[in-house]
């Protein structure tokens, strides 16, 4: 088996390596289900073939522990997360594209350098409560921030490690959505 779809259901837990030996796969839908918190912590330990995993439009309040290093496409929308541990994102190795739009997340939340993911090509953060744009790494391509409070402007995207007088961080953004938020 390479893709699991579990979609639409009530499913409230996932047992801890229920998903043992399915070492091929690679996709995995779990959106509009009723996970909450540890509920699926450790399920998805030693699936090292795992590339996308979306738990979209669920009840989690926090990000699971335990997801594989190899996912490229990780997808938490509409859920009621509501902070970051620092430096979790930093131990996916392939991580392209993230969203964690329509959550709970404010600035207090989210670590410093949370998305400054050195292969993150898209991130959608929008529908949050944030006030500050993150740091974003040089390669992003897309950063959704619609519907924020963000205030700053838009000069202070420009990654951390980045010249300003270069401004590469800005230039190559194919896409930044920023509105509507307060003024800009």
């Amino acid at each position: 088996m390479t893709d699991l779809y579990a979609t639409n259901n009530k499913i409230s837990k996932i047992t801890p390596n229920i998903l043992e030996g399915l070492e091929n796969l690679t996709v995995v839908h779990l959106q509009h289900n009723a996970l909450k918190g540890d509920s699926i912590s450790g399920a998805f330990k030693g699936l090292k073939s795992l590339l996308y995993l979306d738990l979209s439009y669920n009840e989690l309040t926090k990000l699971p522990i335990g997801l594989p290093p190899s996912i490229s496409f990780l997808y938490f929308d509409n859920n009621k997360i509501s902070n970051i541990p620092d430096e979790y994102f930093q131990g996916f190795k392939a991580l392209q594209y993230l969203r964690v739009s329509h959550n709970d997340l404010k600035d207090s939340g989210v670590p410093g350098n949370a998305f400054n993911i050195s292969t993150l090509i898209e991130l959608d953060l929008s529908f949050n409560s944030l006030e500050k744009i993150p740091a974003v790494n040089e390669g992003l391509e897309n950063l959704y921030l619609h519907v924020n409070k963000i205030q700053s402007e838009l000069m202070f995207i420009i990654p951390v490690n980045t010249s300003r007088q270069r401004f590469k961080g800005i230039l190559d953004i194919d896409v930044i959505s920023l509105s509507p938020n307060t003024t800009i």
